[in-house]
């Protein structure tokens, strides 16, 4: 394995001038930041920039103006190609090209708490546990998913993109094409935890699956409304339902924004939940996916019952919160030491990253 703990960067003082790639939402969020550590942001990158911006500069402007500067990474989400942002900037002369990562080891040791996904610059989510990060390391069944684990926490604790791992096409992400997944999984019925619109079930169907049923959750009304839409398209047969899924079953309300909303039991809540164990009562499962932005592990706990009975193939998004990707599958592995484990990524910069399980 790489050295881990000791990749970690330590950046000792702010910046004093500092440019910004990426005008959007992500760039937007950390511009403020950034001035709060004394770091004037003279400039922002956006590739959509022209000559008759001034609002944003195009690289090359910003090289001619500023060349001596760090250029802050504003972009984390699955689209962007970081590897190829940063060539570019290098290409042109910036020669401190500093990754969202990096950003965050900063705002952590300048007490700035921020968190979007598995980005954090809570500094308790920074201190890996190494003998937890072997065990789920040692638990992964193949050498690709081995290396992906070992690029993501690298990229983490480094910030060096060169350790991002490049994604896999999106449209195989809950079918696991390279680790057979999906055709191994038997005909009975599978539960989409987080069916979105609807999308694992049309890609199922590309990939040739032919489930009994799916029962397809999903508890956001305008998401929940393209699934029905979806169903008229879709040969499979599908129950949706407009819950979430939990470690309980009760009405829950949505604390945070975004991609930091969590679900939190309440009384008063508007989102009723149930566990997968009391929705599928006796029925055999043969797959369970879960995409359900950082409730995945809660909603694991819910599924014990039928993960115990049926062993059924599962699809766990594992990048959510920072510590999932460790915390979920040494879960499983202690739990049901029958699994056998595999990872994958759909996304740059470890988003859409999915742990498969399959029974022995």
């Amino acid at each position: 394995m790489y050295s881990l703990m000791d990749s970690r960067e330590t950046i000792s003082q702010p910046w004093q001038e500092v440019l910004v790639y990426g005008a959007g939402g992500f760039g937007s969020t950390i511009r403020p930041l950034l001035e709060t550590l004394g770091a004037h942001v003279v400039g922002v990158i956006d590739r959509r920039a022209s000559s008759d911006e001034s609002s944003a500069l195009t690289a090359a402007q910003a090289f001619s103006e500023y060349g001596d500067l760090p250029v802050i990474l504003g972009v984390f989400s699955p689209q962007p190609n970081v590897h190829e942002i940063s060539q570019h900037l290098s290409s042109i002369g910036f020669s401190n090209v500093v990754s969202p990562p990096r950003l965050m080891h900063l705002l952590s040791d300048f007490g700035v708490r921020f968190r979007r996904y598995w980005l954090s610059s809570y500094t308790e989510d920074l201190r890996l546990p190494n003998i937890a990060i072997e065990a789920v390391f040692n638990s992964l069944r193949d050498p690709s998913s081995r290396d992906t684990f070992q690029q993501l926490i690298c990229y983490r604790l480094s910030g060096d993109i060169k350790y991002s791992p490049i994604p896999l096409p999106l449209d195989d992400q809950y079918v696991g094409s390279r680790s057979s997944f999906l055709e191994t999984a038997s005909s009975k019925t599978f539960v989409d935890c987080g069916a979105f619109t609807g999308d694992s079930i049309l890609n199922w169907e590309r990939a040739g699956a032919q489930p009994s049923t799916v029962f397809a959750l999903e508890p956001d009304p305008s998401n929940f409304n393209a699934l029905v839409a979806t169903l008229d398209i879709c040969s499979t047969s599908v129950i949706p339902f407009r819950v979430g899924v939990s470690n309980q079953s009760g009405l829950f309300s949505l604390e945070g924004d975004g991609p930091s909303a969590t679900l939190v039991n309440s009384p008063n809540g508007s989102v009723q939940c149930t566990t997968i164990d009391e929705l599928v009562g006796s029925e055999h499962v043969s797959l369970i996916k879960m995409d359900i932005e950082g409730s995945e592990m809660s909603a694991l706990q819910g599924a014990t019952k039928t993960i115990s009975r049926d062993h059924p193939h599962l699809a766990i998004s594992v990048y959510h919160r920072p510590a999932d990707l460790w915390e979920i599958p040494a879960w499983i592995t202690y739990n049901f030491p029958g699994y056998r484990l595999s990872l994958a990524t759909y996304g740059h910069q470890g988003y859409d990253t999915v742990l498969y399980a399959t029974w022995n």
